[in-house]
């Protein structure tokens, strides 16, 4: 399936898991407090040693996190790329009191081979989280 949303717009849709259900700086409820919370906690399994973020290298801060790799659609022949990928990782954090949310979105990635969000895009992700709580 196609769906053209921009950074920004992930972002936004995400502080709905952040705040509660609540879409933006409480504009509205779009998905219940318990949805909302119930999902972080599932994103937040994704750091375990056994999950899909396990690469995320951050410690002392709950993480909630999903990576993503799709399909690029390329809308000169109005057909998905059977060679080139979209990789990306939505982050939010800390899981008890959301404060921020990092989104990184890696077009046609090919580190070493690399094209998933999973293998490219969480250790990124992860270094940005780092950083702001070294602060």
């Amino acid at each position: 399936q196609e769906f053209l949303v921009t950074a920004k717009q992930v972002g936004k849709a995400a502080t709905a898991f952040a705040n509660h259900g609540m879409l933006g700086d409480n504009e509205m409820e779009v998905i219940s407090p318990k949805v909302a919370d119930a999902m972080l906690l599932m994103m937040e399994k994704a750091t375990q040693p056994d999950g899909i973020a396990r690469l995320l290298g951050v410690k002392d801060c709950r993480v909630a996190i999903v990576p993503g790799t799709a399909l690029w659609y390329d809308p000169e022949i109005k057909a998905y790329s059977d060679t080139k990928f979209v990789a990306s990782a939505l982050a939010i954090f800390p899981v008890e009191a959301p404060k921020y949310i990092v989104y990184n979105v890696v077009l046609h990635p090919s580190k070493g081979g690399i094209t998933t969000g999973t293998g490219i895009c969480v250790p990124a992700v992860g270094k940005i989280i780092n950083e702001v709580i070294s602060k």
